[in-house]
This record gives C-alpha cells, sequence and structure tokens, in this order.
C-alpha cells in the first residue's frame, strides 16, 4: 500500500473509515422490540421494561444495558420496583412451557432438552474464552525476546503488533468469558424454574407417603443394622430441602457446564505450547503435575465428608429449631423456652465442632496446596538446567511459568469441577426421585374396575349426580394410624342424596374425616367403585376449579386478607359477599378488629380464634360456587348460639340446592334437618338412613328429634345479644365493619439503605473476641507478607553471584500473576542496547556486576525453605481466622439470636412469617460461619500485598507511583459506582427467598383444600412470579458482577498496554529483565486492586447476614423468666385460688382496653367454666394469668402470689393450658408427652388412658423394643394399637382433630398443676368422650383448679361456677343452675339458644345433688 498513489491510499483510507463507522453504528444501534399491554399475574407489580435484549450488541456485549440500573442504585438505594422485569425468554412460564413441549422419557433428558441451546450459545463463547488465554503468554514472549535481542535495532511494526495483539486478546477474551459467564447464570435460572416447578406440581398431585416410607425405613434399620442405603432409598425426602438445598448445589454446574470440556482443553493447548517452547522438558513438567495432582485432591475429598457432616448437624438443628418456632404458643405456655435453646444450642455445639474440624483440614490442604506447584516449578527448572544443561532466559522463563501457570489452573480446578457435579447429580437424583412418587388418584368414571392395592383394605362409595349408589368399596387412610396396622374404612355402601343435607356421624376416630377425605381420592381405593362430580376430570390445571369446597377440621387460611381468604380467587360481588359474612356471623368480628374484613390474619391465620378461622373457611365454601360441600366438624369451634346460626345459614338460601356432606359431634342440632345420617364405628357403617330411623334403630344415643323452629331458616343476626334494630341498621353496622381502613399486619421484610453501618462491624468484631484477636490476625498476615518479600531479598542475592551466562531471576518475585520459581537466567538479559555495561539498577543490584560461580543447589534449597515459611505462616492465619474469630463470632452471634428470638413477645411471631425467622438461622447464619471470617481474611491478606507491592515497584521505578495514582482513581470510581447496587441486589435477593420457603409451607399445609377446590393452578401461577422474582434478583446481581469484569479488564488490558508500548519506546535504555519485571508488576498490581474492590463488595453483601441478625437483638422481649429474689415456693402453687382485682389489660399500649376493671376470686379446686360471644375477652383472659401481657392496672394473685413479681418461667412452668388448637411434634407420643424425657412410661401411659386415647382397660405395653415397632403384640390385656412409639406425623397430621385434642390433654394430666386452663379442649371430640374427660377431670383431678373456656356448654353445666363476660367486663358469675333459673340472664339465654336448655338444667341440678351429698 505505501507504493500506492496518494490519491489510491486516500480512498482506501476514506474506505476503510466508512466500513468502520457502519460497523461501530451496527454494534452500537439499539434494538427496541415491539412490546405490548403486559397482563400483569396475580403477585406481580409494574416494572420498567427489560433493558438487555433491547439494547444494541456492543451494549449486550460489554454490559452496558446495566449502566442504568448501576448509576440509579450510586445516586439512592435500589428497590424491588426499580428492577425491570425478566425477559421473556427467562421468565418462569416461558422456560417451564418449553420443558413441558419438550419432555423426553426422563428427567435427566427432559432437563437437558429444555437447555441445550443455551449450552450451545455457552460453547460458543466459552471456545475463545479458553483459548485466548494462550496469546498472552507468547505476545510476552515475543517483546520479552525483542528486548533480549542486541543487534535487533529499533522497533519495527512486528513488534509493535504483539503489544496490539495482547491488548486486543485481552479484551476478546474478557467479552468471550464475561458472555460465557452469563449465559451460564441464565442456564441457571431455567434450571431453578423447571426444578422448583417439577417439584412444586409433583407435590400439589402427590400422594402423601412420608409416613409409610418412615415406617417402613424403622422397620428396615432394626432389622438390618441400619444399613445406609436402604436408609437413604427409604427415607421421605424433605421438600422444603429440595427447594432451598438441592436446587442451590446445582448452581455452580450448570453455570459452570463448560469447563467440564474446557479446563481438558486448555491443559492439551498449553501443553502443545510449552513442548514448542521447552521441548521434552515441558512433558517432564505435566506428567509431575499430573502425578501430585490427587495429593491435595485427596485431602479436600476428606474436608468434604466433613461438609456432609456439618450439613447432618445443620440438620437437626433447623429440626429442633422448627419444632421450637411451628409451636412457639405452646413452648411459651409451658415454660418451655429454657429448655428448646438448651437443646437447639447443644446441637449447635456439635455442628461448630464439625466445622472446626473442618477448617483445621482445610487449612491442611491449603498449605499442601502450594507447596506442590513450588515443587513443580522445582522439578521444572531442575531438569531444564541440570538434567539438559540448557539456559532459561527471561522470554523463555516468564512465558513457560505463564502457560504453567494456566495448566495448574486447570487441573486444580478439575476436582472442585467433578466434585460439584456429583453433588448436582445427587441433588438431581433426589429430586427425580420425588418426581417418581406415587400421585393421587382422581376418581372419573363409575366403571372403575376392581383394584389391588399392596395391604390396603376395602372402602366402598359411590357418588353420582342422580344419588350416591354405593357398592362395597375399601378405602385405607394414607397415613398408619398406629404400630400395628392401618386405618381402614371398610365395606361402605352409602348413596348420598343430590341437593340435600347428609350428615355424618360417630364417636372420635370412627371414620368421619376419612370418608370425606376417600371421597375427595385423599386416600388409596382398594376395591369397589366410588364417584364424586367434579367440573375438572381430565382437566386438572383447568382455572374455574371442581365445584367441590371443603372445611377441613383444622381450618387452612392463607397468609393475606380475611377478604381476599373468603373469595379464595373469585370475584368480589359485594351483595353475596355481605351475605356469607352475615351468614357466617362475621360482622361483629369485622367490627371488633382493626380493620375488618381487610385484617391480614398472618401464618395459619395466628391472629384469628379458633371459631373465627373455622367460619372464615366456612365463608369460603359456600361463597364459592361449588355445588358440592365437604364439611368437616365445621361447627365445633364455635359457641351454641353461634353454631346454631352457622347451620340455619346452611339450611338457608346460600345453600339451596347444593349437596352438602357433613361430618359433626352436633348431633343434636343438626339431626333435624338432615336428609341422611350415617353413623361410622371403627371404620365401618353402623347404619345409614333417615333422622328417624337412626333414633329408632339405636344409631345414636341421647338426642331427640325436635319441632322444626320458626327461625330453622337462614336468619341475619350479628349475634351481638341485642335487639333487632331493622335491615337498614343492620346495613350501617356491616357497612362500617367492611369499610375499615386496611392495617398491615405483616410488614414487606425490612431492606437495609446504604453501606452496612458501623454498628453492624462492631458487632461482627466484638462477638468475634475484640482488637486483640485481629491483631493476632493481622500479625501473621504480615509475617507471611514479610516471608513472600524476603524471598525478593533472596533472589537479589542470589542473582548477585550467579555467572553472566546463566542470567538474572529478580523478576520471578510475582509469584501471584506466575507461580514462585527459580531461575538461572543470564547477567546479559540486564545489559542495554546502547553499548553500557551494566544498568544503574543491574550495579544496584548485583554490587560491581563479578559474575561469580554459584551453587545452585545451596541457593534453590534456601529459596524453597523460605518458600515454605510463606506457605506454613499463610497456613497459621488462615487457621487461626477460621477457627478463632470465625467459630467464636458464630457461636456468640447464633446465641444471642436464639435467645432473643425465644424471648421475644407473642405478637412478634403473628407478624413475622415463620420462614423469614428461619432465613436467619439458616442462611444468614451459614454465611456468617462459612463466609464473612474468610472474606475479612482475604481482604487483609491483599491489602497487604499491595502494600508489599507498592513497596517493591516504589524501590525499583519510583515513576510507577504516579501512574498508580491515576490506576487506583479509575478503580475506586469503579468499585464506587459497583459497590451500592451489588449490595442492594443481594439484599433484594437474599429478601426474595422467602417467598418461595412461605408459599411452599402454606400451599402444602392446605393441600388437600386446594386440591379439593381445583385451584392447583392458581397456587402453581403464584409460585412462578415468586420463582421469577427471585431469578430477577439473581440474574441483575451477576450481570453487575459481570459489568464490573469487564471495565476492570479493560482498564488492566489498557494499562499492559501502555506499559508494553513505554518498553518499546524505551528500547535502547532498557534492560530485559526489567522490562519484563515491569509488565509484569503492573499486571501483578492491576490484579490485586481489582481483588480489593471485589472483596470489598463481598464484606459489605456477606454483612448483609450479620446485619440481619442484628436486626433481630432488638426484638421487644418479654418480662425476665427468673427474678433472683423474688421466686416463689417450690411447692406454689399449693392450693390453686386465684384472686382478680381490678384487672384492666390491653395488647399494646395504643389499643383499647380488652379487660375492663373486672374483680372475682376462684376457690383453691374449683371448676369454672367461662363462656362468652366472640371478643367477650375469654381467651385474653386465659392468657393473662400466663403474663402474655402485663395488665395496665391490678393484680392477679395466686395462692398470695402476685404473677407479675415473679418470672415467667417460674410461672408458667407452675401452669398448663389445653389450647383449641392443639400443636403436635413431630416424633412419638413419647416426645409429645415429655418432650426432654424427665416422667417414667408408667406415667405417660396413665395420662393417655386417663384422657381416653387408649381405653380405660388397656394396659402399658411391655416392650417398646424393635418387635413392637414391627408389629408384636404391645399389651398384656388387650390388643391396642397405638403405644408410646407411636409415630406422630409433621402438626399429628396421622390423628384426627380429636385424637390430638386428647394427645394434647394427656400432656397437660402428665404435668400435674395445680392450675389448669382449658380453651374448648374437647370441642372437636364426641360427647360421649367428652362426658368421660369431665368425669376424669370430676374424679381425678379434684385438687387442681381448672377454668374452662367452652363453646358446649354442656361441657361446663356440672362445674362448680360459671363466669360469663361480655364486652372485656364479667356479666354474671354465679352456679350454672343459679344462672340457668335467673330470669333475661345472659348465660340462661344462651342455653335456651342451644336448644338444651332442659338437659343442661337437669345436669346441673344433679352437680347440685352431688354437692350437697358429699356435704
Amino acid at each position: 500500500m505505501a507504493d500506492w498513489p496518494l490519491r489510491l491510499q486516500l480512498e482506501a483510507y476514506i474506505w476503510l473509515t466508512g466500513a468502520l463507522l457502519i460497523w461501530i453504528s451496527l454494534l452500537t444501534l439499539p434494538y427496541q422490540p415491539m412490546t405490548s399491554a403486559r397482563n400483569l399475574k396475580q403477585g406481580e407489580i409494574v416494572r420498567p421494561a427489560p433493558l438487555e435484549y433491547a439494547s444494541s450488541v456492543y451494549s449486550q456485549l460489554t454490559f452496558s444495558w446495566v449502566n442504568p440500573l448501576v448509576y440509579l442504585g450510586f445516586k439512592r438505594s435500589l428497590q424491588d420496583t426499580d428492577l425491570p422485569y425478566l425477559e421473556v425468554t427467562d421468565e418462569s412460564h416461558t422456560t417451564v412451557r418449553q420443558f413441558k413441549l419438550n419432555q423426553k422419557k426422563t428427567f435427566y433428558w427432559s432437563l437437558f432438552n429444555a437447555i441445550k441451546y443455551d449450552v450451545l450459545r455457552q460453547h460458543i463463547y466459552a471456545t475463545p474464552a479458553l483459548l485466548l488465554p494462550l496469546v498472552a503468554p507468547y505476545c510476552l514472549n515475543k517483546i520479552v525476546k525483542y528486548i533480549e535481542c542486541q543487534d535487533c535495532g529499533a522497533p519495527t511494526l512486528e513488534n509493535y503488533i504483539w503489544v496490539f495483539a495482547l491488548l486486543i486478546s485481552t479484551l476478546l477474551e474478557s467479552i468471550a468469558l464475561q458472555a460465557t459467564c452469563h449465559i451460564g447464570r441464565r442456564i441457571f435460572v431455567h434450571v431453578t424454574s423447571i426444578c422448583n416447578t417439577a417439584v412444586f406440581e409433583k407435590s400439589i398431585r402427590r400422594k402423601d407417603i412420608s409416613a409409610s416410607a418412615a415406617g417402613a425405613k424403622d422397620t428396615k434399620d432394626k432389622s438390618e443394622n441400619n444399613d445406609e442405603d436402604a436408609d437413604d432409598a427409604s427415607k421421605p425426602i424433605n421438600v422444603s430441602n429440595l427447594i432451598a438445598v438441592d436446587i442451590k448445589k446445582m448452581e455452580d454446574t450448570f453455570c459452570y457446564i463448560y469447563e467440564f470440556y474446557g479446563f481438558p482443553l486448555q491443559f492439551c493447548m498449553a501443553t502443545a505450547q510449552l513442548y514448542f517452547l521447552l521441548g521434552t522438558t515441558a512433558i517432564i513438567g505435566a506428567a509431575f503435575m499430573l502425578i501430585t495432582l490427587p495429593i491435595p485432591a485427596l485431602l479436600f475429598s476428606a474436608v468434604m465428608k466433613l461438609f456432609q457432616n456439618i450439613m447432618n448437624t445443620k440438620d437437626t438443628r433447623m429440626d429442633a429449631l422448627n419444632e421450637m418456632l411451628s409451636a412457639i404458643r405452646i413452648v411459651k405456655f409451658f415454660g418451655w423456652e429454657g429448655k428448646f435453646v438448651e437443646k437447639i444450642t447443644a446441637a449447635r455445639e456439635n455442628e461448630l465442632n464439625q466445622t472446626r474440624k473442618s477448617y483445621i483440614r482445610m487449612a491442611l490442604a491449603e498449605t499442601v496446596w502450594f507447596i506442590v506447584p513450588l515443587l513443580n516449578v522445582v522439578v521444572l527448572i531442575l531438569t531444564y538446567t541440570k538434567f539438559y544443561g540448557l539456559e532459561m532466559s527471561a522470554s523463555i522463563l516468564f512465558t513457560t511459568l505463564s502457560l504453567f501457570g494456566i495448566m495448574r489452573n486447570s487441573l486444580n480446578n478439575m476436582p472442585w469441577v467433578v466434585q460439584n457435579a456429583m453433588r448436582a447429580s445427587i441433588s438431581l437424583k433426589r429430586i427425580n426421585r420425588f418426581l417418581q412418587e406415587d400421585d393421587i388418584k382422581v376418581e372419573s368414571t363409575k366403571g372403575t374396575k376392581k383394584e389391588q392395592v399392596s395391604f390396603f383394605q376395602k372402602v366402598k362409595a359411590k357418588f353420582s349426580k342422580t344419588a350416591i349408589e354405593s357398592e362395597p368399596a375399601v378405602v385405607v387412610a394414607a397415613e398408619p394410624e398406629a404400630v400395628h396396622e392401618r386405618f381402614q374404612l371398610k365395606d361402605l355402601s352409602i348413596d348420598f342424596p343430590v341437593g340435600k343435607l347428609s350428615l355424618i356421624v360417630g364417636p372420635t376416630g370412627s371414620g368421619k374425616s376419612a370418608l370425606l377425605l376417600a371421597l375427595l381420592g385423599e386416600l388409596d381405593r382398594v376395591e369397589g367403585q366410588m364417584f364424586l362430580p367434579r367440573l375438572d376430570y381430565g382437566d386438572r390445571r383447568s382455572t374455574r376449579g371442581s365445584g367441590i369446597a371443603y372445611v377441613s377440621q383444622t381450618a387452612w387460611l392463607q397468609n393475606t386478607t380475611i377478604r381476599d381468604n373468603i373469595l379464595f380467587g373469585k370475584k368480589f360481588d359485594q351483595d353475596r359477599y355481605d351475605a356469607v359474612v352475615e351468614g357466617c356471623a362475621l360482622v361483629t368480628d369485622f367490627e371488633i378488629l382493626e380493620s375488618g374484613d381487610m385484617t391480614e390474619i398472618g401464618e395459619q391465620g395466628i391472629t384469628l380464634s379458633g371459631g373465627q378461622k373455622q367460619r372464615v373457611s366456612l365463608a369460603r365454601a359456600i361463597y364459592s360456587d361449588a355445588s358440592v360441600l365437604l364439611l368437616d366438624d365445621c361447627l365445633s369451634a364455635v359457641d351454641t348460639h353461634t353454631g346454631k346460626h352457622l347451620f340455619q345459614t346452611l339450611n338457608g338460601p346460600l345453600v339451596d340446592g347444593r349437596s352438602i356432606l357433613m361430618a359433626t359431634h352436633q348431633v343434636q342440632l343438626t339431626l333435624n334437618s338432615a336428609d341422611l345420617v350415617v353413623v361410622l364405628e371403627k371404620g365401618r357403617v353402623v347404619g345409614a338412613g333417615t333422622p328417624e330411623e337412626a333414633i329408632t334403630l339405636g344409631w345414636v344415643d341421647n338426642v331427640s328429634l325436635t319441632a322444626p323452629a320458626s327461625d330453622n331458616s337462614s336468619e341475619v343476626s350479628t349475634l351481638d345479644g341485642e335487639e333487632d334494630d331493622g335491615a337498614a341498621g343492620k346495613k350501617v353496622k356491616k357497612s362500617a365493619a367492611l369499610k375499615k381502613d386496611a392495617v398491615k399486619l405483616t410488614e414487606d421484610e425490612k431492606k437495609n439503605e446504604g453501606a452496612v453501618s458501623m454498628k453492624v462491624y462492631k458487632a461482627y468484631f466484638t462477638a468475634s473476641g475484640g482488637f486483640f484477636v485481629w491483631a493476632i490476625v493481622i500479625g501473621l498476615l504480615a509475617m507471611n507478607q514479610a516471608l513472600d518479600m524476603g524471598q525478593n531479598i533472596w533472589f537479589a542475592h542470589w542473582t548477585n553471584q550467579m555467572s553472566s551466562s546463566t542470567g538474572s531471576a529478580l523478576l520471578n518475585t510475582y509469584r501471584t500473576v506466575v507461580p514462585e520459581n527459580f531461575q538461572a537466567s543470564v547477567r546479559n538479559a540486564f545489559t542495554p542496547k546502547n553499548g553500557d555495561e551494566y544498568g544503574a539498577m543491574t550495579m544496584a543490584v548485583f554490587g560491581k556486576g563479578t559474575p561469580d560461580s554459584v551453587n545452585i543447589e545451596y541457593y534453590l534449597g534456601v529459596y524453597v525453605f523460605l518458600s515454605f515459611l510463606t506457605t506454613v505462616f499463610y497456613g497459621l492465619a488462615s487457621l487461626y481466622i477460621m477457627v478463632v474469630p470465625t467459630i467464636r463470632a458464630s457461636r456468640v452471634l447464633h446465641e444471642k439470636l436464639l435467645r432473643k428470638v425465644a424471648r421475644a413477645k407473642v405478637r412478634f411471631f403473628d407478624t413475622t412469617p415463620m420462614g423469614r425467622i428461619v432465613n436467619r438461622f439458616s442462611a444468614d447464619i451459614t454465611s456468617i460461619d462459612d463466609n464473612v471470617g474468610r472474606a475479612f481474611h482475604h481482604f487483609l491478606l491483599t491489602s497487604l500485598t499491595v502494600i508489599g507491592i507498592v513497596i517493591v515497584i516504589s524501590a525499583n521505578m519510583p515513576m510507577f507511583l504516579v501512574a498508580a495514582v491515576f490506576i487506583v482513581g479509575i478503580y475506586m470510581v469503579i468499585a464506587m459506582l459497583y459497590v451500592p447496587v451489588s449490595r442492594d441486589l443481594k439484599r433484594l435477593n437474599s429478601n426474595s427467598r422467602s417467598p418461595i420457603l412461605n408459599h411452599f409451607s402454606e400451599t402444602f399445609n392446605g393441600l388437600i383444600t386446594i386440591r379439593a377446590y381445583g385451584f392447583e393452578e392458581r397456587f402453581l401461577a403464584k409460585n412462578l412470579v415468586t420463582l421469577d422474582d427471585n431469578n430477577r434478583t439473581f440474574l441483575l446481581l451477576w450481570s453487575s458482577n459481570r459489568w464490573l469484569h469487564w471495565r476492570v479488564d479493560a482498564t488492566g488490558a489498557l494499562v499492559s498496554f501502555s506499559t508494553a508500548m513505554l518498553i518499546l519506546q524505551n528500547w535502547e535504555t532498557i534492560e530485559p529483565g526489567w522490562a519484563a519485571m515491569s509488565m509484569s508488576y503492573s499486571l501483578m498490581f492491576t490484579l490485586m486492586v481489582v481483588w480489593m474492590i471485589r472483596i470489598y463488595a463481598d464484606i459489605q453483601i456477606n454483612l448483609n447476614s450479620v446485619e440481619r441478625v442484628v436486626e433481630y437483638m432488638d426484638l421487644e422481649e418479654e418480662p425476665p423468666a427468673i427474678i433472683e429474689g423474688s421466686r416463689p415456693p417450690a411447692a406454689w402453687p399449693y392450693a390453686g385460688e386465684i384472686v382478680i382485682d381490678h384487672l384492666t389489660m390491653r395488647y399494646a399500649p395504643d389499643t383499647p382496653d380488652v379487660i375492663k376493671d373486672i374483680s372475682f376470686s376462684i376457690k383453691a379446686g374449683e371448676k369454672v367454666g367461662v363462656v362468652g360471644r366472640t371478643g367477650s375477652g375469654k381467651s385474653t383472659f386465659a392468657i393473662s394469668l400466663f403474663r402474655f401481657m402485663d395488665p395496665v392496672k391490678g393484680t392477679i394473685t395466686i395462692d398470695g402470689i402476685d404473677i407479675c413479681k415473679i418470672g415467667l418461667q417460674d410461672l408458667r412452668s407452675k401452669l398448663t393450658i389445653i389450647p383449641q388448637d392443639p400443636i403436635l411434634f413431630k416424633g412419638t407420643l413419647r416426645s409429645n408427652l415429655d418432650p426432654f424425657g424427665e416422667l417414667e412410661d408408667v406415667d405417660l401411659w396413665e395420662a393417655l388412658r386417663r384422657s381416653h386415647l387408649i381405653p380405660s382397660s388397656s394396659t402399658q405395653p411391655t416392650t417398646t423394643t424393635a418387635a413392637t415397632a414391627a408389629g408384636a403384640s404391645a399389651t398384656t390385656s388387650a390388643k391396642i394399637s397405638i403405644t408410646l412409639d407411636t409415630a406422630v406425623k409433621e402438626n399429628g397430621s396421622n390423628f384426627s382433630q380429636g385424637q390430638r385434642q386428647l394427645i394434647s390433654l394427656a400432656r397437660a394430666l402428665v404435668r400435674k398443676s395445680k392450675i389448669i386452663i382449658m380453651d374448648e379442649a374437647t370441642a372437636s371430640v364426641d360427647f360421649e368422650t367428652d362426658l368421660k374427660i369431665q368425669t376424669t377431670i370430676r374424679e381425678e383431678m379434684a385438687d387442681a383448679t381448672i377454668l374452662t373456656i367452652a363453646h358446649r356448654i354442656r361441657t361446663i353445666a356440672d362445674f362448680d361456677r360459671v363466669l360469663v363476660m361480655n364486652a372485656g367486663e364479667v356479666a354474671e358469675f354465679d352456679k350454672p343452675l343459679t344462672l340457668m333459673r335467673k330470669e333475661d340472664g345472659l348465660f340462661r339465654s344462651m342455653c335456651e339458644r342451644s336448644t338444651e336448655l332442659d338437659a343442661l338444667v337437669a345436669i346441673a341440678e344433679a352437680k347440685e345433688q352431688r354437692d350437697a351429698q358429699a356435704l
């Protein structure tokens, strides 16, 4: 081109310039796809449009599309609403749809098929990202070789080409690597969406077989000596772990899937390049590297086994924590906080011991990890110089070390790649095993042929639209009821009438609930036919529902407002809604509640009473369009007159034409209106017919048919005990109740803004041991750095003695860029080209420069010794910082967090989702254990390294300090932009995990209800929304990371490029060794500054976990557990006398009084019933005895001691409460009755008998050995199906509600308290069992003072006195018979509304007669 005429040259330049401009314009042209209006899904919010795919090619390659988010994060803290939507291709519903459209035979292939195109795209970028690093050593070789050449003259175009090649290769490598990593994160987002959705969908369809599996496991363990493989195969899979742990374990594998082939390819290419440079020496070096590779790999393998033990101990701790949190009210009622804290702390200590062992082995492994590469370099140098007798020039040395570093990095990473792959494989197998479990079977036809399912027995029932015909069928409960045999429904033949009310009655445990579950398909049908008309047969993904409504015995509610619970996804209809609210007696509740029907009710409706929860659940069923209502004892949790009102609703126009199947113990109230009565006992039908037949044939006892009352039709009533003010008055009252402003119960999780405060730093450093501990850490790291610099000094001394033919090895001091090594480079490498014998720096280092013969073995040995000491001090520093301050901080912070949470007021648990609390104890504590201390360690080490580099460079090239100022300035700007956005995105990402787990937990708790309504699809859709919220923050967090890396790499490339250009410009005066050193030092300095930025950002991110833990340190605590100097006598309360004096209570200082200046006394040993309408203050009075809140004024005195003057532990441990909602722990009956192993089995067995959970004739089991667990006889006098070793599933789900109440009663009996509070403790048991329990209370607990909050007046009709409360005041307090005979009395009106006045009077009179005889 130089020979062309000027005109042609100018034209060529113009064409090239034009082509360049067109190319740049194409790269930078933004691409804006057409976007349509977005239809928001449930739970979605309005967000900015997605940025990535709308940007230019240049913007996507350099991640400039992240700039708006980075700049916004620099100006202010990012909020969730600032984050844009995901790209459509990244949204969960798109990913899942593609997965389902391309499903293969196995889950593994289906998953790979869904991500194969993403993997291909990653491969396209990964190939250059893996090969381009090999270009830099080659360019370095060419540049240094030119400087070594004494006769090459001024640099030519070829020399500058190598400089530009170094720049371009570095930039292209960074672009390719960032794109590869970004696609990897996108692959993991898709994998997360697929696996999470697959697990969620399976959970909704799956038959619950966990108890069966557990039972099988227990039997196998005992009979096969705990065979681990059998245990793993049969062990139930924890679904929450699949979501929270297993999917997370697959992150590294799927993000860096290219490393499987990339690292071997890179190693082979680097070995080939090294072979062309060194010949057969390269083969020897590579072979030695391969031989020594297993040494550190074996050590890390041993560490990984310890990590598995840590996970097991962590599971033990979290199980105990979940047990405490899920039953926190019972724990506080019984004063068990201290015991649970001890139990959790013991598990934590075991976990920390395992963690300490892992850190010790990790320090040893890291020491070996650094020694092995040192040996590799020594072998390579000795082979090249001693065995082959060759000279190693600067160009050969630095190229060799660069390639050697690439090879070592490839080999060192392969064990981790394989290890991560094994982890991912295990997690995928667990997910696949879970997906292979059986689904529930939904009956879709009448003609289903007989099926035999192993060890199940029969249940026969068929439900049709015309009538219910029934042929013998067998249904078995999906859970083992006990050790010996499974509960069975047998030989049922029932025809339920369409559009009518059918009752299912029977004693506790007779199978009433099981029959309803059988009709829903929740139990296994072994034989016969049954049919329940559903709208979603053959289309379970329909959004219209099933046409069935189900009200479970234990009401399931969502953590949202009451209105949303009632609507349950259905469109709001004001008139219908108002009618349902009135029909379910909720108007008065809405008036009382702070926000009316917009009140948020917390997890599982925690802020509502049992009766309120049941009525909201019933309102949900009635408001629905369902033509079939399955009601499981929905009247048990309400008082008599409210129950009557609800039953009137169930006979009124709101349910006209609907088929109602109602399991109930309220036979007297409901029998008269039923068209069909089905009586069950022990899983069999005693009889099925009309109410008249049921009474005539003796199927039901103690019940008589009453004449239809005039108010049997559904009437609208607020049930406030006042006269009806007319329709207009009701409307006004109702409107007032429904139009209150909403007050948020569960606040959004707090997200701290800005940099981590000094309070958090102080909390961590104080917990870790303070100044002295960290001074030792800094001292050890400083010694490590001093020894590292000592190697440099020894190098200088060594090279000063080397002959001119062997050269210098000063440049080897930069081991971080290139591994520490030894060289025998020629002194000529430091001879400038201008003819001078030596340069000034060379003279300073080598003295006069006189070449002497040296003993290579001696100098090499000293260098190895110094390197070994450096490694040892690094290992000691690493070991000390992880074992001492890190473990100490973990222990102290966990202990403080646990005690704060355990001592928190109950209001905290009402307003805080359990998943949010668990996150502090799981993810945040794990981060404190593993990441925070390590981040400080690396930051201190990097900072000291930078200081050392500056000292060394300044001594050699003072002018570098000028350049360093500008370099640091650039990096500070990048850091100032990056750290805030990464910190905020990490916080948002942490907060977005909780809703996923909360939604899972909420869905699983209400699985039967959701399946009954047929709303699986709606819950699946919400799960996708929560997934997208988490994936959005995850992808943006790593995109900001890629934004940082590209800018840092580009800046570093420019620094190296500038250094190389200056070297070429000073080719006459610069010495080859110092030229190479300048390039290496500049690269090293840049790398260290980059790591400082990243590690500082990691510290900020990881301290977010400390911040979240410290946040809970300010929780408001309950009063002290023990007040020394004011402790009651050990025998207190010795009588049980209670005196209430002018007591006024309120829930919070700014809320109205709930208990209003009440005064009365309860004698020792009295049995007192407490009754009143909703909101009258019954439950508030009960919990006041436990000091869940302290009085505004007045006192509560028990046996002469003011309860506000003693500690909570001393108070609560002496009282016993049996709550309305029985809470059981996962384990056995023994562990539920005696969680801490303090009692004898004979006492526990007696409590079961006295609570009538087992027959009174049963005797204590003779053994609890494996034979019992396997099914051997466990009694001496009668065959029973319940023993102390009977398994109790989570929440006691393998027992009926009535049985759970009896177990809760037994737990109270073993405490032998002088004061017992029963909060509707027998509401879900039949009248006969209730009568037996009352007999037990009267006869065997005669010395105890008992307060019973009752809805069944029959329950307390024979008590000593009855306390009637109204609007927080004592309305009446006297003997039952006296109050029943009191005209216009409130208690008498309640008895009259129950339609049992005569029977109640008879019971009260019998009580009076017994008392008279006793006198």
